[in-house]
């Protein structure tokens, strides 16, 4: 797949963890994502995606799709 969307079913905060960065090049872009939020992103090589840690339930749903053959 070369893209997918993260749909997220509970909060995240910097207290308690569980951020989401993104990266493209030098850029690091960081969210605490709350319940109801949804991402969009991009799987191509050289953009890249990392859940911080965190000690809290983080429930998410990710759909991922492919745009081209």
């Amino acid at each position: 797949y070369d893209i997918f969307f993260l749909y997220y079913f509970d909060d995240t905060q910097p207290e308690t963890g569980g951020s989401i960065a993104f990266r493209y090049g030098t850029n690091v872009d960081e969210y605490y994502p709350k319940a109801g939020d949804l991402f969009l992103a991009s799987n191509k090589r050289g953009f890249w995606h990392k859940a911080g840690a965190t000690d809290i339930q983080r429930r998410l749903a990710s759909f991922n799709f492919i745009t081209h053959e």
